[in-house]
């Protein structure tokens, strides 16, 4: 099966990729340095066997265009001839070839040849992270000093070192985005230096009388670093104005040496002020006196081993407690400029390019970043993000961590951005603050807006807004546009992510299909690595329509196949075909596509790109081999759709928010809503609430029939008041108390509890939504929940999760696009995912559904498939009713030897099966848990 070739290639890059393979390949590089022809012999076939690994690694990537035009595939391919080259002078001793080392040339030579082998550990350092940081031009000074020195082997190697890096700054420089004209001359200029300078380390110039003096160029990159640092502390003597106590106390020093010197002079008389043993006229100077005052007070208690006299005595005790307080004078001035030194170069500018910068944080930042670890580590991208923020100390949901870099400024002002190097960066996301007006929210986003297109017009920027994103104007296509950009220079990606109305389909979603938040958070962002989810690819080709029946066509016109028996095969082969999209980017669904068209995208759900690339192309070429012209066909009467009612009685307990606009979404699919909520509300805060609450309802047209809201005061203590109020509820959602800041959480769980107490003697099992702040909560709250037979249907929500994980996802694909059609695919995917999520839009082609199976189901997978698409019903996966455990031995050992933070901490997903065909461990749940399944999850036509 393919599953298993893109299994391979993706274990294959989890182990290429893991520390602990850099470690192994730095110990055996190691050894490739003795001189022994078996461990030389042994090495070459490991590395060769490697080698062949990392080729077939990159040449299966470049077949999808985003790692065609990356970077990275430029450094990888460069480090793969060095690689080539440094295995291939190990044979030099596998043949213990013999080379007369007496000629000068060939010795040098051989010790060039040899020295590749060292070669290799460069692939294992992040240079592209490191080039630009002060730490890095530190070590290159310091090299470069040792260069001056350095003979033979040595100079070789440092030689080879520079060699490289020069050819690791030109891939980088090569693909950097410069802000200014002068910024790109200036990075040349000093890489044109660096190229000199090291060619003047080579041999047949070092005796030549300007080697050494074009060497020298090397060190104007001690100017950076030694630039950064006296900027910066010139910088905290001015702002702390150290200057007037450094003057006072100097001038202190002063007054006590002249003065102790010339009290000495009369007080204490002939005396061995010099310290060289006797007493001569160099003792009876004015300069002799002041200078042992001067030392007595700044080195206390050295100054006089033995008091000669009771005079001396008295100075000497005055000099100590004196100089005592000048020594902790000058120790905590130091100490204030150090740590405002440190505080400056913490925050200093960052050199680093082609990076994400997030700016801002709000309650959602946390998720977002937790997710693009996530995406990161599934593609092995090696993304760099840096946070700037408005405060100096971090944001306490903020964690630490090795690929995030944090700064402190205004978004709004240019100098911060420069911080960030804004300008270098490929993708920004933009967190508006919580609880704020929405005029200032709008505000807050349009300035910034001008600023980062100021710094950087073409970086893609997401905003991830607490408000709505509609336009403020009827004429306006984008909440942001600018009203005096008449050259369309404000035209460039710019994505607005609301939150509420995230939050709001979320829910309505939620009370029609309780896992719809998992099945689309696994769709867009799979946290294990073996598990499949959206993917999009471009490809030419066609949708024709003929005689009723759908076929589709490669672009070159020689195989075609009709289009149901064409996603039959790709099931097969562990991918599942979701939709089209043509150059317009107009969706079209697979499972009854409205017309012909040209597709220019595919859309669907597989391990990676590569696989969904890769199977499309098999499956046209293959079809007749995969799939039988007439497929089996299976009854399924016995599989009901989730209950479709008309009426829905929601029960709400705390405070939710964007209530009238879930209300407006909910509108879509019911003909009448109750709902009732109860919170901890004052008299005055309950009668705003419902004045509130009904004047939203009367904005939306034709619901103020259809939705009846009732508001009740509650304490959250009398639990036996709950009894009425959730009686014949078919929804109960959750949520936290309006009043209570400290652990709601508790609360929910507290109020949970006694609900169960209430529906078991009331008879009654409503679906339980509670609402938490984070997947903490909900795992401790879940977890708790497994220990027991809970007969209720209770479905933890972390919406801030959901939202970041939607933040998150567009944001990665916005930064993993290099060119207007890889940017174009990833927008047709964000609309199939938006469609996916809001049922109510203006391009409503998908729904998310589920089916509940009363019958016994076929030992043939594909023929449910069939089966299901033949009434219009795509089938993705499905759910158990109990966990599953993995048992994948291969798996296993690869986690061992390498882990990887590779799992669900959501405890419902452990229930859950995406593309059951699209590994063999999800495949194995099939043939050993089919009676276990109790629904079918689809898509289908809305």
């Amino acid at each position: 099966m393919k599953q298993n070739k893109s299994m391979y290639f993706h274990y294959t890059e989890w182990v290429i990729n893991h520390p602990r393979f850099a470690i192994f390949m730095a110990i055996l590089i190691g050894l490739s340095l003795l001189n022994d022809p078996w461990v030389a012999s042994v090495l070459f076939v490991l590395f060769s066997i490697e080698i062949g690994h990392r080729i077939a690694l990159i040449y299966y990537r470049s077949q999808i265009n985003p790692y065609k035009l990356d970077v990275r595939r430029k450094t990888e391919i460069f480090f793969l001839v060095l690689d080539i080259l440094a295995v291939v002078s190990l044979l030099i001793t596998v043949f213990q070839s013999s080379i007369p080392l007496e000629d000068a040339v060939l010795a040098r030579v051989f010790r060039l040849v040899y020295l590749l082998r060292a070669v290799r550990l460069f692939r294992y350092i992040d240079l592209q992270s490191a080039l630009y940081s002060p730490t890095y031009g530190m070590l290159v000074s310091l090299i470069v000093i040792v260069s001056f020195f350095a003979e033979g082997i040595a100079l070789t190697a440092i030689l080879v070192f520079f060699s490289v890096e020069i050819s690791v700054r030109y891939i980088v420089m090569k693909n950097m985005y410069f802000a200014s004209k002068k910024e790109r001359m200036t990075e040349w200029f000093f890489w044109w230096i660096d190229l000199i300078a090291t060619l003047a380390m080579l041999p047949m110039f070092s005796s030549l009388g300007a080697g050494a003096a074009l060497r020298i160029l090397r060190l104007t990159r001690l100017l950076r670093p030694w630039m950064v640092i006296f900027k910066n502390l010139v910088s905290v003597i001015r702002e702390g104005q150290f200057m007037q106590e450094i003057n006072l106390i100097l001038l202190v020093l002063s007054v006590l040496s002249i003065g102790g010197g010339f009290a000495a002079s009369l007080v204490i008389g002939e005396y061995d002020y010099t310290n060289d043993g006797i007493i001569n006229d160099k003792d009876r100077t004015m300069l002799a006196h002041i200078w042992f005052s001067f030392r007595a007070f700044t080195d206390p208690g050295n100054a006089v081993h033995f008091p000669a006299s009771d005079a001396v005595a008295f100075f000497s005790v005055f000099a100590v407690i004196a100089g005592v307080f000048i020594f902790a004078f000058f120790i905590g001035i130091g100490a204030s400029i150090v740590s405002g030194l440190m505080a400056k170069l913490r925050n200093d500018n960052l050199n680093i390019a082609n990076h994400m910068v997030m700016l801002g944080w709000n309650a959602s930042s946390p998720f977002v970043i937790q997710q693009l670890r996530v995406l990161s580590n599934r593609t092995f991208s090696q993304l760099k993000l840096v946070l700037l923020n408005d405060k100096e100390q971090q944001p306490k949901t903020f964690k630490n961590e090795p690929w995030v870099s944090y700064r402190w400024g205004d978004m709004e002002e240019s100098s911060d951005l420069k911080r960030v190097n804004l300008s270098a960066a490929k993708q920004a996301i933009v967190n508006v603050p919580d609880h704020e007006s929405m005029s200032e929210n709008l505000a807050h986003s349009f300035f910034s807006l001008l600023s980062i297109r100021a710094e950087n017009p073409n970086i893609f920027i997401n905003y991830a807004t607490p408000g709505l994103a509609t336009p403020h104007l009827s004429s306006y296509h984008h909440q942001l546009q600018v009203g005096w950009d008449k050259k369309g220079f404000y035209n460039k990606p710019t994505v607005i992510l609301s939150q509420v109305d995230i939050k709001a389909n979320l829910f309505r979603q939620l009370m029609h299909y309780p896992d719809f938040d998992q099945v689309i958070s696994r769709l867009m962002i799979p946290v294990r690595h073996d598990e499949s989810s959206l993917q999009v690819v471009d490809w030419s080709g066609k949708v024709y329509e003929k005689n009723d029946v759908y076929y589709i066509e490669s672009s070159c016109g020689k195989h075609k196949s009709e289009l149901h028996r064409f996603i039959c095969a790709l099931f097969l082969r562990g991918v599942i075909l979701v939709s089209f999209s043509d150059k317009d980017l107009n969706i079209y669904t697979t499972i009854q596509p409205s017309a012909s068209f040209e597709i220019a995208y595919l859309i669907g759900i597989a391990l990676d790109a590569n696989t969904l690339q890769g199977e499309v192309e098999y499956a046209l070429r293959h079809i007749d081999e995969i799939v039988k012209p007439t497929p089996k066909t299976y009854p399924t009467t016995g599989l009901k759709p989730l209950a479709n009612v008309t009426t829905l009685k929601v029960v709400i307990i705390g405070h939710l928010k964007a209530l009238p606009l879930i209300l407006k979404r909910l509108l879509a699919s019911y003909d009448k809503l109750e709902v009732t909520i109860v919170d901890d509300l004052n008299r005055e805060e309950h009668l705003d609430t419902l004045v509130y609450l009904r004047r939203r309802i009367s904005e939306m047209q034709g619901a103020s029939e259809c939705i009846d809201t009732k508001i009740l005061r509650w304490s959250f203590a009398d639990m036996d008041y709950l009894r009425d109020v959730v009686k014949g509820a078919d929804r109960i959602i959750l949520s936290r108390p309006a009043h209570i800041k400290k652990r709601p959480h508790a609360i929910v769980s507290s109020v949970l509890s006694h609900l169960f107490t209430i529906l078991d003697e009331l008879g009654e099992k409503p679906y339980i939504f509670p609402v938490v702040d984070s997947r903490d909560q909900a795992e401790v709250l879940q977890k708790e929940l497994n220990k027991f037979d809970v007969e209720h249907e209770v479905h933890v929500v972390v919406p801030n999760e959901f939202y970041g994980t939607y933040v998150a996802h567009t944001s990665f694909g916005m930064f993993m696009a290099k060119s207007e059609p890889v940017y174009n695919s990833q927008r047709a995917l964000r609309y199939v995912i938006n469609d996916l999520l809001a049922d109510n839009d203006k391009m409503d082609i998908f729904d998310l559904d589920a089916l509940t199976v009363t019958q016994a189901l076929p030992a043939d997978l594909s023929v449910l498939f069939s089966s299901l698409l033949a009434e219009k019903c795509l089938l993705i996966g499905y759910r158990l009713k109990s966990s599953f455990e993995r048992t994948d031995s291969v798996y296993e050992a690869i986690f061992k030897a390498f882990p990887r933070e590779n799992n669900f901490r959501c405890l419902r997903q452990m229930h859950l099966v995406i593309n059951p065909i699209g590994s063999t461990v999800l495949e194995k749940t099939w043939e050993t848990r089919r009676d276990d399944i109790v629904e079918l999850i689809v898509i289908r036509t809305a």
